[in-house]
């Protein structure tokens, strides 16, 4: 709205319009309209918040064959993508003064990039597992609560029972369907064959079960309890079981709860003086009724150990420090160890691969098991492809001094430490001329040569090694110097 001010104390004039002091150079001042729109975020600011997180949980992949068939998954590009509009729509609910206009526009521009988003997505070809794991679980639950009698005479009425033949072959059963799941290369084809197996021994061992004939008494009950509260300590506590390994168990804190209180009602029936049989019996059938609860609610842990991947990821990390590269044995001193450029960098991608397995917060058990089996076969490889070097000074405590030039006839080939030869080829080997070296003593590959000291000039015998290394020691003013280690490749 534009508003007019009202002019006091001005004097205006025909044509001139006369300033007093204080007063304003016209008899009106407009002003520019104040914008005082108000804008809502919120539903811009919720969308963000929901399409972080369904980006955060998706699996990556090329083809979908390492993620589980109980999963969906995207490629990097549709990641990306979806990532970016994130970013876009959050940097205009930060700019302080974007107009509803901007933030509607931004709101419809993320719901469209998640409808992209949610039509990539597609579902893994990897194994599944799930429902065989989930099998084993209640099948080892079963054989774990059933008692093992002859006739039921030695077993409460408030139990079942079977035959120590039907146990074996059930817990057979069992550990073959565990083994299928833990294949790291089992097929789907494999892992439902198994699943069928294990179900079909739980109708047969279901059908086998009868009840005990045993007349309940107190030792009964306070041996039920006893193992209730064995359950209690053993089962794990946890929200969601994210905290849990895959090897443990765990309830929610309402049924171990519930459980402890089942336990301390028939504590107190067994504590109860003149307690009648009746009462024993009936605290007995609710206490196992509460632990077949228990057991029904309790589920496998989701945390994947990657302990030992870390441990030899740090391994092959000092395991790589401690050794060189290099292409000879010539040029690595002894107590040293070298491999060449290829094995050195087989060995890093190898690590490399491991760290990606170790940082992947998706990573299943399988793929950590994978990751470390296949970085230890690369630590082997690496091992055998290690070897010490050969490279000693004759006598480490003189100063190296004294140049040594390889020769080819009358034509001097090179003054450095390691020089290629040729296979049966004629090679001189000369001290540095004008030093007045006397003494002169030769050693090839360390060992002292039987030739006269006098000698300035050794014939190195290049017929079938694939290199020499060459040291000089000679006297010159009274000091003897040492050449150090020449090497000499055959080429």
């Amino acid at each position: 709205m534009v508003k007019k001010r009202l002019l006091f104390g001005c004097v205006v004039a025909a044509a001139t319009l006369l300033l007093l002091t204080g007063c304003p150079t016209s008899s009106s001042d407009d002003e520019e309209p104040v914008n005082e729109e108000r804008v809502d975020k919120t539903a811009l600011n919720a969308a963000i918040d929901a399409a972080e997180q369904v980006v955060a949980a998706i699996p990556v992949d090329t083809d979908g064959a390492r993620v589980s068939s109980a999963y969906k998954w995207v490629s990097q590009a549709d990641k990306d993508a979806y990532e970016a509009a994130i970013s876009a729509a959050k940097a205009v609910a930060a700019k302080a003064d974007a107009s509803q206009v901007e933030i509607d526009d931004a709101l419809a521009a993320l719901k469209k990039a998640a409808t992209v988003f949610d039509a990539a997505k597609q579902v893994g070809t990897g194994v599944n597992p799930s429902a065989l794991t989930a099998a084993i679980s209640a099948a080892e639950q079963a054989a774990e609560a059933i008692k093992v009698d002859t006739d039921g005479t030695s077993t409460a009425s408030v139990y079942e029972w079977v035959s120590q033949t039907v146990k074996d072959d059930y817990t057979t059963a069992i550990s073959t369907a565990r083994a299928a799941a833990a294949k790291a290369d089992a097929s789907q084809a494999e892992i439902d064959d198994a699943l069928a197996a294990l179900n079909t021994a739980t109708t047969t061992f279901a059908n086998a079960k009868q009840k005990g004939t045993k007349t309940v008494n107190t030792d009964d009950l306070n041996s039920e309890i006893s193992a209730a509260e064995a359950a209690v300590v053993e089962v794990k506590e946890d929200t969601d079981g994210s905290k849990i390994s895959l090897e443990e168990e765990w309830v929610s804190k309402a049924v171990k709860d519930a459980y402890t209180a089942a336990i301390n009602t028939a504590k107190a029936a067994a504590a109860k003086d003149g307690v009648s049989q009746a009462e024993i019996e009936a605290a007995l059938t609710a206490l196992v009724q509460a632990g077949a609860t228990f057991n029904q609610a309790k589920q496998a842990g989701t945390l994947v150990s990657k302990d030992g991947l870390k441990e030899a990821i740090e391994a092959a990390d000092e395991a790589v420090k401690a050794v060189t590269v290099n292409t000879s044995a010539a040029n690595v001193a002894v107590g040293k160890y070298w491999v060449e450029q290829d094995a050195m960098n087989a060995y890093t991608d190898a690590i490399k691969t491991a760290k990606t397995t170790a940082d992947n917060a998706h990573a299943t058990l399988k793929d950590v098991e994978r990751a470390l089996a296949a970085l230890n076969k690369a630590t082997k490889a690496f091992e055998d492809a290690k070897a010490e070097g050969i490279n000693k000074p004759v006598h480490p405590e003189i100063v190296f001094d004294t140049t040594v030039i390889l020769y080819h006839g009358t034509t001097p080939l090179s003054r450095e430490k390691v020089t290629e030869v040729a296979l049966n080829s004629s090679y001189e080997v000369k001290l540095a001329q004008g030093y007045g070296y006397t003494n002169i003593h030769w050693y090839i590959n360390g060992t002292k040569q039987g030739f006269p000291d006098t000698m300035s000039t050794l014939l190195l015998p290049t017929g079938t090694a694939r290199w020499f290394v060459v040291s000089v020691e000679a006297t010159s003013d009274g000091r003897v110097d040492t050449s150090g280690n020449y090497t000499f490749e055959v080429k």
